[in-house]
C-alpha cells in the first residue's frame, strides 16, 4: 500500500519540480557524431544477399541459361530485318535505361 502511495508523491514532486534545460541544438550534434549503425547493418545485409544470390545463380548454371534466351532473342531480331524498325524493340533498353538511373539517384541520395 506505501508502494502505490510513493508512486504518487514521486510523480508529484517531479510534476512540481520541472525545470526545462534549453537545448541549443545538442541533441542534433549528438546525433549527428554517432555512428550510424543501420547503414552498417543495410549495406552487410546487402552484401550477403548479393553473395547468395550469385552463388544460386552460378549453381544452377544460370550464365548458361542467358546466353541461350539471348542467343535465341537475337538470331530471331536477325532472322526478321522488319522487326529492327520495331519500337517495341526500344522498349527493354527504355527500362533498363530507367532502372539505371534510379539506382544511381538512389545512390547519390545517401
Amino acid at each position: 500500500m506505501t508502494d502505490n502511495n510513493d508512486d504518487v508523491l514521486v510523480k508529484k514532486f517531479f510534476s512540481e519540480n520541472r525545470i526545462d534545460v534549453p537545448d541549443d541544438g545538442f541533441s542534433r550534434r549528438v546525433m549527428r557524431r554517432l555512428p550510424d549503425r543501420t547503414r552498417r547493418i543495410s549495406r552487410l545485409w546487402t552484401a550477403v544477399c548479393v553473395v547468395i544470390g550469385l552463388l544460386i545463380f552460378f549453381r544452377n548454371k544460370g550464365f548458361s541459361v542467358l546466353v541461350s534466351c539471348f542467343d535465341g532473342i537475337f538470331s530471331d531480331v536477325l532472322a526478321r530485318h522488319e522487326q529492327l524498325n520495331n519500337p517495341h524493340l526500344l522498349l527493354p533498353v527504355a527500362m533498363v535505361l530507367i532502372l539505371l538511373w534510379g539506382v544511381g539517384f538512389a545512390v547519390r541520395e545517401r
